[in-house]
């Protein structure tokens, strides 16, 4: 017919970061999302001095409401708008990290960023924070809450020694 469509999805599961899955996941939904939600939010809130002089703040504030709209996108309960806040601060650590990873001088340090087994970790750790959230769409909102609570309990026992 004549159509030519965009790639949508090229190997989100193997980006070793989460920013990366997203720019190779769901391109399209992603880039729409970028242009018209991301950008015009971004460019809003630096009209505000304290934004402004604080960039990182200011790009990790837009990406969490982008996400959170992203979510609702999803659907209109309580869980999806879970699941984008949890993309969002995802994607917001992602942020904070790499700002911090340039700061780096160390070359020892500086040669794991690019070695093999830090791209493998970070695929591993990628695939288990977005299956993670995967949770979400699999869970209705009864059931997320049983398994926060068992996971709450989990936890304290494990924390209080008490196997």
């Amino acid at each position: 017919m004549g159509f030519v469509l965009p790639e949508n999805f090229n190997r989100p599961f193997l980006k070793p970061n989460i920013q990366q899955l997203w720019a190779n996941f769901h391109i399209s939904l992603t880039s729409w999302l970028t242009d018209y939600v991301y950008w015009p939010l971004s460019k809003k809130l630096r009209g505000f001095d304290y934004f402004r002089k604080h960039p990182i703040l200011l790009s990790n504030c837009a990406i969490i409401v982008t996400f959170v709209i992203c979510g609702i996108w999803h659907g209109d309960t309580a869980i999806f708008l879970l699941w984008g806040l949890y993309q969002g601060i995802g994607l917001s650590t992602v942020n904070i990290y790499q700002k911090w990873k340039r700061k780096i001088r160390n070359p020892a340090v500086r040669k794991y960023f690019t070695s093999k087994l830090s791209y493998s970790l970070g695929v591993i750790g990628t695939f288990t924070f977005y299956s993670v959230g995967l949770l979400t769409f699999i869970l209705n909102t009864s059931e997320m809450k049983l398994l926060l609570v068992r996971l709450g309990n989990k936890a304290a026992v494990a924390f209080a020694g008490l196997n």
